[in-house]
């Protein structure tokens, strides 16, 4: 009888025992192909080609542009200054002069070629050169002093809108002596503080460290939010 019980309880408890078994088994072969594919999924991140797949490469194929290179990769030369504006050599109506950099050691880029002089004088032989753009401001002759000074002693008669380019305001300013002194006024504080400049948008002609104006626009940037660091 004892016998039979111990067969009746295998018999009974014999499926449990079956899938236990069957579950260890899916486990144990589970394990190997997990971490394999763990092993391919960190060797596709690995720093190495995540990290520099940004940076300039020897290689022609992949290397950058010129303009994707990062500050510090390259050193620009001064810009040429133009004695009579005072501004940079060839400066665009759209705000830009061009100038010559040097690329640091063993970095090339598209579109780069060798230069004529080593602009650093770190390195004894001359490195790779690319042609690239600095921030001027255009300018079209209009002296700043002339026209302040036109604006305060003739501005009742509009000279100075005459002399920026304006003549339909200067015409206004001469038939009613400076719109009854109001707009000789209005004027005055507008040109000395360089809110109004030459019809054709260019900037005034000032010594170099004379009084230019740059203006910052309110902006999500340069609005101050208040707060302590």
């Amino acid at each position: 009888p004892f016998a039979k019980i111990i067969l009746n309880q295998i018999r009974l408890y014999s499926p449990a025992f079956a899938c236990l078994l069957l579950f260890l088994l899916l486990q144990l072969t589970a394990i190997p192909s997990a971490s394999a594919s763990a092993s391919s999924s960190s060797s596709a991140a690995s720093p190495t080609s995540s990290a520099t797949a940004d940076w300039p490469s020897t290689s022609k194929s992949s290397r950058l542009s010129c303009d994707q290179l990062r500050p510090g990769q390259y050193l620009c030369s001064e810009p040429d200054i133009n004695p009579a504006t005072q501004q940079a050599v060839n400066c665009s109506k759209e705000g830009f002069a061009p100038v010559l950099c040097e690329l640091a050691d063993n970095l090339t880029c598209i579109g780069d070629f060798l230069c004529p002089t080593s602009l650093s004088g770190a390195s004894q032989f001359p490195n790779r050169c690319f042609q690239s753009t600095t921030a001027c401001r255009w300018t079209n002759g209009k002296q700043f002093h002339v026209a302040v000074l036109l604006s305060v002693f003739t501005g009742f008669l509009g000279l100075d809108r005459f002399y920026l380019g304006y003549p339909a305001i200067g015409l206004a300013k001469l038939f009613t002596f400076g719109g009854y002194g109001f707009l000789h006024l209005l004027d005055v504080i507008l040109i000395s503080l360089q809110i109004v400049r030459p019809a054709d948008q260019s900037h005034y002609v000032s010594p170099h460290y004379g009084p230019l104006v740059t203006r910052i626009p309110a902006s999500n940037d340069t609005l101050f939010t208040g707060g302590t660091s």
